[in-house]
């Protein structure tokens, strides 16, 4: 056991500091990054999945939406098609990717481009739609190529950078010090009763930048589930057995949120793509019972599985206290800068 994590931490080191020198490359300008004189804000991480990128999106989407034209870039993760692609109501996850076909299917006002090239994208969407001047870029401390006005970097509450390490030993895709390229820290998945001293701990704990800035959010549940017939309220399950099946990186929350309720846990990886074994597999587990699941696998799995209870349950971003009417003034503070 000893050995296996000598050498672990050998491959991580190794790594992180193959990482390390790409993202310094870009820094003294090496590689070059592509600026832009419209508006963009990027959002990423440095750990794997399941900050909460997707809601955050959504979040800007909605909040935006009634004074600005945005548009979402996106590589659209596992899609299984190539190039540039613009998501509109025609489009299946499988082309364009789960996630942008979800915040599509939630945000038809906003324009989603999915594509390898994120420079390409916003040239497209730039000639394409010459009002479109303001962009939310996802991945960004991964993907450089394009220079982000405004940088915003997630971590959650209980599993922050700060206390992991690089892959594969920890969940970083780099170096911790990579939260240093950030302008704002959005910590995400917070306890919905965190009080000012515990954010002060943790405050301390990254040794924030001069001008960063740093946020706290929860997730806020729907009280209704719905399908494409009906909602419902999601206490009316408190009255059955049912199936809770889910397909993300980190469902940790949704269970403690679901604790009172009575249903037996089905789990698949993250932006699984449902086969008919998998099907068959989960109709045979239901028998006739209610199936809940998440917005992002409902996308994924509602045509295959023609199953009238399957209901999902929407999610939402929610700050902590007063913070998102700071945020929201942080960001738009930017989007009004010359």
């Amino acid at each position: 056991m000893k050995l296996f994590h000598f050498f672990g931490l050998i491959i991580s080191i190794l790594y992180g500091s193959v990482v390390h020198i790409r993202n310094l490359l870009f820094d003294i300008g090496f590689f070059n990054q592509k600026k832009f004189e419209s508006k963009i804000i990027g959002v990423g991480n440095i750990s794997t999945g399941g900050t909460g990128k997707t809601v955050l999106i959504d979040y800007f989407s909605k909040y935006l939406k009634d004074k600005y034209e945005i548009s979402v870039i996106s590589r659209g993760y596992k899609r299984k098609s190539k190039g540039l692609i613009e998501v509109d109501r025609f489009s299946d996850y499988q082309k364009v990717g789960d996630e942008p076909y979800m915040l599509f299917m939630k945000n038809p006002h906003t324009k989603i481009v999915v594509s390898e090239n994120r420079v390409k994208a916003i040239e497209f969407l730039e000639n394409k739609y010459s009002y479109q001047k303001i962009f939310l870029l996802d991945d960004v401390f991964q993907h450089r190529w394009i220079k982000p006005g405004l940088s915003i970097l997630l971590t959650k509450y209980n599993s922050p950078f700060f206390s992991d390490f690089v892959l594969p030993l920890g969940k970083l895709r780099e170096f911790r010090s990579g939260y240093k390229r950030s302008d704002i820290i959005l910590v995400t998945k917070c306890p919905n009763k965190i009080d000012d001293f515990e954010k002060k701990v943790f405050i301390e704990k990254i040794k924030l930048n001069k001008n960063q800035k740093i946020f706290f959010s929860t997730i806020g549940y729907n009280k209704l589930i719905f399908n494409r017939k009906e909602s419902r309220s999601l206490n009316d399950l408190k009255n059955y057995d049912f199936i809770l099946l889910t397909g993300i990186a980190d469902n940790n929350e949704l269970l403690i949120y679901l604790t009172n309720f009575n249903f037996k846990l089905i789990e698949f990886p993250d932006h699984h793509d449902f086969t008919n074994s998998d099907i068959k597999k989960i109709k045979d587990s239901a028998n006739g019972k209610i199936i809940l699941t998440t917005e992002k696998d409902y996308v994924r799995i509602v045509d295959k599985i023609n199953y009238d209870l399957l209901y999902y349950l929407p999610i939402e971003m929610k700050f902590v206290g007063n913070e998102g009417t700071i945020f929201n003034k942080e960001i738009e503070g930017y989007l009004k800068e010359d």
